[in-house]
C-alpha cells in the first residue's frame, strides 16, 4: 500500500531528467562533493598563509603541528589546539543535524543546511577579514574557520560517498596507490580518487594566488565552490520529492490513483 504524491509533486519530478545535468545520483554526488573538497585547500591556504601556519580544514595536519611544538618546534601550539577543538565542536553540531536525514535523497535537505552553515561561517570571516587593515588574530578567526570545515566534513561523511571525505585525502592516495594496476589491483575508482586530489590542489592553488593579492581573497575559491553547491542542491529533483513526501509515504510508480488515495 503507498501513498502518491500530488500531481503537482509528479510533474515537477517528471519534468527533470535526472538529478543534476543528466547525471546519476552517486555521479551527482560526486560532483558535488569534488566541489567542497577544493573549499578545504582554499580555507587551508587562507589559514595556513595568513593565520601562522594553522590548518582549519586538515586537521591529520594539525595533530603533527600539536606534536611538534610540544616537542620543542617554534610552531602554533595554543592556535593549533583551538582550531583543533572548534573542528571536533562542528563535527557534533553537524552530527546532530543529519543524524536523521534522508540519505536516499542524491542530496539530503539536512546536508544543504550543513553547507550554509559552512558558506556563512566563511562569509563572516571573509568579510571581519578584508574590512581590517590587518590580518585579525589567529586565535579568533582559525576557530570560526575549523568550526565550519568540521560542519563540512560530518555532514558529507553521512553520504558514505567512498574516497570523498571533503576534508582530507590521505586515505584517497592510499587507495590510488594500493588498488592500482602498478600494484595488481583494478584501479578502482581512480577518476574520482584522483579527481579529488587535483580538487583539493586546485583549492590550494587558487587560495594562495588570490592570497598574494589580498590576505581574505584567499577564501574566495572556497565561497564560489560552496556557492555553486548551494545553488545545485536547489535544482535536484528528489530533493523536492523527498520534502513534498517527508510524513514518510511511499510513492508508487505507475499507477493512476488520485492524490492522498491509497494504492494496492
Amino acid at each position: 500500500m503507498a501513498v502518491l504524491p500530488p500531481p503537482s509533486v509528479s510533474k515537477r519530478y517528471r519534468g527533470r531528467s535526472g538529478p543534476l545535468f543528466g547525471l546519476d545520483r552517486e555521479n551527482t554526488r560526486v560532483l558535488l562533493l569534488l566541489l567542497l573538497t577544493s573549499v578545504t585547500g582554499a580555507v587551508d591556504a587562507a589559514s595556513y598563509l595568513g593565520l601562522g601556519q594553522v590548518f582549519t580544514a586538515n586537521m591529520t595536519g594539525n595533530v603533527a603541528i600539536i606534536g611538534f611544538a610540544a616537542g620543542g618546534a617554534a610552531l602554533p601550539l595554543l592556535n593549533s589546539a583551538i582550531a583543533l577543538g572548534a573542528f571536533i565542536v562542528g563535527t557534533i553540531a553537524a552530527g546532530r543535524i543529519v543524524r536523521r536525514c534522508d540519505i536516499t535523497a542524491t542530496w539530503p535537505r539536512q546536508l544543504t543546511v550543513c553547507v550554509g552553515i559552512t558558506f556563512a561561517m566563511l562569509l563572516s570571516v571573509f568579510l571581519l577579514w578584508v574590512t581590517q587593515p590587518r590580518a585579525p588574530a589567529p586565535h579568533v578567526i582559525a576557530p570560526l574557520l575549523a568550526f565550519a570545515m568540521g560542519v563540512q566534513g560530518a555532514a558529507t561523511k553521512k553520504l558514505s560517498v567512498a574516497d570523498l571525505p571533503t576534508t582530507v585525502v590521505t586515505s584517497t592516495l592510499t587507495g590510488l596507490g594500493a588498488d592500482s594496476r602498478l600494484a595488481g589491483g583494478t584501479s578502482v575508482r581512480w577518476r574520482r580518487r584522483a579527481g579529488a586530489v587535483v580538487a583539493l590542489l586546485a583549492g590550494a592553488l587558487a587560495g594562495a594566488g588570490l592570497f598574494q593579492l589580498r590576505e581574505a581573497f584567499a577564501l574566495v575559491p572556497g565561497l564560489a565552490a560552496l556557492a555553486i553547491v548551494l545553488t545545485a542542491s536547489r535544482l535536484l529533483p528528489d530533493r523536492e520529492l523527498s520534502q513534498d513526501l517527508r510524513s514518510g509515504e511511499v510513492v508508487s510508480p505507475g499507477t493512476g490513483s488520485a492524490p492522498g488515495r491509497h494504492a494496492s
